[in-house]
């Protein structure tokens, strides 16, 4: 393992200084302190999350809490070996005793940046590197910079969805959870789908093939429908025995519009839309709420004791959660059909979805269906499908493969059977928490993917809020919504 660091050394003003392996010193050997003043000075204030490269005496670091006290800071270093040097110097210790300061190894810099920057609590970020670090050390420079725009990536794509459905999902939660205490959970046990093959149905265009083989066999199916093929499966007189909702869109009660079957369990994700949920619960069906992991959710469980089955979704991909459903519920043996996440034929869907009667609804002369069903396709760049030659998809479709392979590889470590809770859900205990909390301004994180909403959206004044500011908004839209249902 290479050494960034050789030995420490004593600056003249009596503070102990790390000393590069090329025999440089990393801070100024007469008065580092005032270095790392003047470092600090140079940085864009205020900073609320910053990513800092080259720990070394850490006066630098110390001079950017001083000047930022309410900033959050993690620290790279390269390896162990040498925060294990560092480690000796009194200034580096009382920044590790620091809440608001993290110090890591570069190959700790996925799980630490993942773990400690919350968009929506911090905001933006700022990356700063100590310049004699990067001058020393261009290779691990490069490297360290190329993994945090790499995770940022990550990060950024799930806040992205969180600004965007944060509202819808908030809404959704709370009337859910409202109505979640009116139900009787039900949930298949064991004895129900022992000896059958459980068939997950998406809603691909190679589900048209299945439907003679289907309707055959049908009594050695458990049939798990995904919510886009529930419709397509009840125009073929396919009734599945669940149908599994995630989506939290307006768009997602179009599948519940046609006919319904009592001995249908439908299983909602509590950010589902809670139209299409009311709908179900006021047509005598069966209900049946999981989570795939919002954190109001988690709120929720914590203050009422009541615990809901934990679905994986991967990416938000109701194919996943339909078939996560299944191993939970004692599923042994699961197959799956019409996840195309492609173009097979050159289409979208199979027929009878519930995009043929709403484009079939808004074809005219000029825009027939078929231009429609086009222009979803073609909506972003098409690219050839790795696993399937000839057929095209998107970068966004092929993502959703990668996912649910994913998951079909860690499946076999996935929770035992699912247990129903014996307590019922408390709408009441939970409204009493959530009032208490608002009224004392308490740190709740499962409104954080609504003050990213707030962050994102148009309006000026929440950009420039400070986040206990926005998490007032946040309580105050929450108790709005507690109070209406």
């Amino acid at each position: 393992m290479d050494r960034v660091y050789a030995q420490i050394i004593t600056a003249k003003n009596g503070a102990a200084i790390p000393v590069f392996t090329s025999n440089k010193a990393v801070h100024s050997k007469y008065d580092p302190q005032r270095e790392g003043n003047t470092f600090a000075q140079s940085i864009k204030q205020p900073i609320s999350f910053c990513i800092v490269i080259g720990l070394g005496g850490g006066y630098h670091v110390n001079s950017l809490l001083q000047n930022n006290p309410n900033c959050e800071f993690l620290i790279i270093e390269q390896n162990e070996c040498d925060l294990a040097l560092l480690r000796s110097i009194d200034m580096v210790q009382a920044l590790e005793k620091h809440p608001q300061v993290h110090i890591c190894t570069a190959n700790e810099i996925s799980h630490m940046l993942k773990e400690c920057y919350i968009p929506a609590r911090y905001g933006d970020l700022q990356i700063v590197t100590l310049a004699t670090w990067a001058y020393e050390c261009p290779e691990y420079t490069k490297q360290i910079q190329d993994t945090i725009t790499d995770v940022l990536k990550e990060i950024s794509a799930d806040y992205s969805v969180q600004s965007h459905f944060g509202n819808i999902w908030q809404r959704n939660i709370l009337s859910n959870l409202r109505l979640c205490e009116k139900i009787t959970p039900f949930v298949p046990i064991n004895e129900q789908v022992k000896g059958k093959k459980a068939i997950v149905i998406a809603a691909g265009p190679t589900l048209d093939a299945q439907i003679a083989t289907l309707k055959q066999y049908r009594d050695n199916y458990y049939l798990l429908a995904t919510d886009t093929a529930f419709d397509a499966l009840m125009q073929q007189q396919i009734i599945p025995d669940v149908v599994v909702s995630i989506d939290g869109q307006m768009i997602s009660h179009c599948h519940y519009m046609g006919s319904l079957a009592k001995q249908t369990l439908f299983v909602f994700d509590i950010t589902a839309n809670t139209a299409a949920v009311r709908h179900i619960y006021e047509q005598g069906c069966k209900l049946f709420f999981v989570t795939s992991g919002h954190p109001l959710v988690s709120y929720a469980e914590q203050v009422t004791g009541f615990k809901f089955m934990h679905i994986h979704a991967g990416s938000g991909t109701v194919t996943i959660a339909a078939a996560d459903f299944a191993h939970q519920i004692g599923c042994t043996d699961i197959s799956c059909i019409g996840a195309d996440f492609s173009y097979p034929n050159g289409k979208p869907y199979c027929k009878g979805s519930y995009l043929d009667t709403l484009y079939s609804q808004n074809s005219s002369k000029i825009v027939t269906t078929e231009e429609q069903f086009i222009h979803l396709m073609y909506r972003t760049p098409l690219i050839d499908a790795k696993t399937r030659p000839g057929v095209k998809t998107t970068e966004v479709l092929d993502s959703y493969r990668k996912t649910f392979e994913l998951w079909l590889q860690n499946s076999s470590h996935s929770p035992h059977p699912y247990t129903l809770c014996e307590l019922k859900f408390s709408w009441e205990r939970f409204k009493r928490q959530l009032t208490q909390d608002a009224q004392s301004n308490t740190l709740n994180f499962g409104l954080l993917p609504y003050i990213a909403y707030l962050r994102k959206t148009k309006r000026k004044d929440s950009n420039e809020q400070s986040f206990f500011e926005l998490l007032k908004l946040a309580y105050s839209n929450a108790m709005r919504y507690t109070k209406l249902l």
